[in-house]
């Protein structure tokens, strides 16, 4: 039989069991987030006792490392951001790298320039690291007034259609969607799977609307829509595309993509092995083995604590 391992360390004080830890990592979120369920009260070597509360502190330092029988592995890094006591527990809440990015960047007005070199300055400020995977996207111009790292980033994703967080090294990264990639996995649905929430649809069952963006190097926009109207909207975004025509006829091959026969949803795993957001996950099925795919992993929730250790895995596009 399994048992089950912690590893937790807030600020100087260091911890080998803990109530529950649930962490969310995922490609669609700037921030990503650990909550970490402790008693009240925590006793230290020197049988000083301590409350919790009181003890840790928001911008402390977090690592979480968890496993079975001592194989531990780094599940999450970053800073406490609340520490609240609950009738029974006290709860700590963190953020990743993405704590970092709330500090308040200098204003700065940027002529012809890349994604890079914003990105250096921004980094910079929050003293942060940057990815070396930084898509290669060029302004005419990009101006910084008043503004946080997190408000940068999410110019960038709402603007531009980028996708940015922290990677799995702490590093920033900025880039398109599903370009990031940590590796492969394989699930069979009888063998290695605790639950499935997976829907097989055909494609001629989905619905989906897409609003096409091409966004030029003086920052004008050439736009289209095509697919259902009554459809799930997906918007997306191109770069230096100036005809309508190209930018349709990559609109269409983007939405063959979406529209796919195959699965959609979640299913629940063990704590190991460890499965990423951005691996690419063999599903498997005996039953109907015609229907085996690969998929981008678009996030992992980690449960792990008083009823064991979860990997909830959540799919996102059909690879091939």
């Amino acid at each position: 039989m399994y048992v089950l391992n912690a590893d937790i360390r807030i600020g100087k004080y260091r911890f080998k069991q803990v109530t529950n830890v649930e962490i969310e990592r995922t490609s669609r979120l700037l921030v990503d987030t650990a909550r970490i369920e402790m008693p009240l009260s925590f006793t230290l070597e020197n049988k000083q006792r301590l409350t919790t509360e009181k003890a840790i502190k928001r911008g402390d330092k977090v690592l979480v490392q968890l496993g079975y029988d001592g194989d531990l592995q780094s599940e999450f890094s970053g800073y406490v951001t609340n520490v609240k006591a609950a009738r029974d527990k006290t709860i700590i809440e963190c953020e990743d790298n993405g704590f970092l990015m709330r500090k308040s960047i200098d204003n700065k007005a940027f002529g012809k320039t890349t994604l890079k070199e914003i990105l250096r300055y921004v980094a910079g400020q929050c003293g942060v690291l940057l990815s070396g995977e930084i898509a290669d996207v060029n302004f005419e111009k990009f101006v910084l007034r008043n503004v946080t790292g997190l408000k940068v980033l999410n110019k960038l994703k709402d603007d531009y259609g980028l996708t940015a967080f922290f990677d799995y090294d702490g590093k920033l990264y900025v880039g398109l969607a599903y370009t990031y990639k940590t590796g492969e996995i394989t699930y069979d649905l009888q063998k290695n799977v605790i639950r499935s929430d997976l829907e097989f649809k055909d494609a001629d069952d989905t619905k989906i609307k897409i609003h096409a963006i091409s966004i030029l190097r003086d920052n004008t926009r050439l736009e289209i829509e095509l697919g259902d109207n009554d459809g799930e909207l997906r918007t997306l975004y191109f770069y230096n595309i100036t005809s309508q025509s190209e930018l349709k006829k990559l609109a269409e091959q983007e939405m063959d993509r979406l529209k796919y026969t195959g699965y959609r949803g979640s299913l629940t795993a063990f704590g190991l092995p460890v499965v990423k957001f951005g691996m690419t996950a063999t599903i498997k099925d005996s039953n109907y083995p015609q229907r085996e795919g690969k998929y981008y992993v678009e996030s992992v929730k980690v449960r792990f604590g008083q009823n064991g250790f979860r990997r909830v895995v959540e799919l996102g596009p059909k690879l091939d």
